[in-house]
């Protein structure tokens, strides 16, 4: 009996030796990349559909960034293009990053994937048309580490792929409204949704706040980061505004989201819909409805000047959808006064028809 204990705690010790050689080997194995793979301190997560033209410079400033301790979980969406390969290739040569494979689906569903084997303490989610300061994560990551917030949020640069001309987003972030130091909504609850940009990339979340409040990204084809961003801000505990631009945003693209309006032309009002359903249920939309309410509003107008059927779109949200929403009837003026015009013509034409069937069936 004494002997097979002995055996018995000779085993243990014996595993618990070479685990520990092991952990320290990786750690100061020549390569330093390896380490992080262990327990990396942030997880950048990025979709890619057909992303070939820009996928290359996105790559390059996140494994050149200056803080180094990162998993960059790329997940493909069923590109059709050259993506995949391209993530391959630089797999190859950079253990921390992970790619994550999954049929067309967008980009929403495409984050969720990738939160389900984070294991940062914090999440950035990046888009892959973009590209990015060398310093961003470290900039962002000891913001949040100073400040303990479960959000961090940063300015942008808009960079015009067309031209090639780059300027800083004029207004994304309305500091005036806020503090200099960590806020939540009641700092100023009645405008909360409108200070910021409803997009997730140019934000920082920590990842034990996006699990206790159960976040998650809709399966919009686009507008589905609208619904993860407004309601992290109405739960956040901690938020803190960085006064600086860390990521370049690319615009006057043709394949992107936002170039996909007319496609999908209400997953802005399931978006809104949506956000407003997750307040009700969490019993706190009182706290928020006033800001809601302006926020659904701009969105509203901003989707009905983009569409090139806007017309269509205004009658229904007319008819069901705005009291859906909580919100008034938006006059035609609000939206644009080509609109306006246009409408108008519109309205006169179904007068006149009306009026032409009206005789006939006499």
């Amino acid at each position: 009996m004494v002997s097979n204990y002995i055996f018995f705690i000779c085993i243990i010790f014996f595993k618990i030796y070479f685990q520990k050689s092991i952990t320290n080997n990786i750690c100061k194995n020549s390569n330093p990349i390896l380490r992080y793979l262990i327990n990396p301190k942030i997880s950048v997560i990025i979709p890619v559909y057909n992303s070939e033209k820009y996928l290359k410079k996105c790559i390059d400033s996140l494994i050149n960034q200056t803080f180094k301790d990162i998993e960059i979980i790329f997940v493909n969406d069923g590109s059709t293009d050259n993506s995949l390969s391209i993530l391959k290739q630089y797999s190859k040569i950079d253990n921390r990053i992970i790619i994550l494979e999954q049929k067309n689906k967008g980009a929403g569903v495409a984050r969720n994937f990738g939160m389900t084997i984070a294991k940062g303490e914090y999440i950035l989610f990046l888009d892959s048309d973009d590209f990015f300061k060398k310093e961003m994560i470290q900039i962002s990551f000891n913001a949040a580490e100073k400040t303990k917030a479960d959000i961090v949020i940063f300015n942008f640069f808009k960079y015009n792929q067309i031209s090639g001309r780059i300027k800083k987003a004029v207004m994304p972030i309305k500091n005036i409204w806020w503090p200099k130091k960590v806020f939540n909504y009641s700092s100023n609850p009645n405008n909360i949704f409108i200070s910021f940009y409803p997009c997730a990339w140019n934000k920082l979340f920590r990842n034990s706040f996006i699990k206790e409040n159960d976040l998650y990204f809709q399966d919009n084809k686009r507008t589905n980061d609208l619904f993860f961003t407004t309601t992290s801000l109405a739960v956040a505990k901690r938020i803190y505004i960085l006064n600086k631009a860390l990521v370049y945003y690319r615009i006057g693209l043709t394949n992107n989201s936002q170039s996909t309006n007319n496609l999908y032309p209400w997953d802005f009002y399931k978006a809104l819909l949506g956000v407003k359903k997750f307040l009700e249920e969490k019993q706190i939309f009182l706290r928020f409805e006033k800001s809601y309410k302006i926020f659904a509003k701009k969105i509203c107008i901003y989707n009905l000047r983009k569409n090139i059927n806007n017309i269509n779109l205004y009658e229904e949200l007319k008819r069901t959808k705005f009291k859906m929403l909580g919100i008034k009837s938006i006059p035609s003026y609000l939206i644009s006064k080509r609109f306006k015009k246009k409408y108008h013509n519109y309205l006169k034409s179904k007068k006149v028809n009306y009026k032409k069937k009206k005789t006939k069936k006499n």
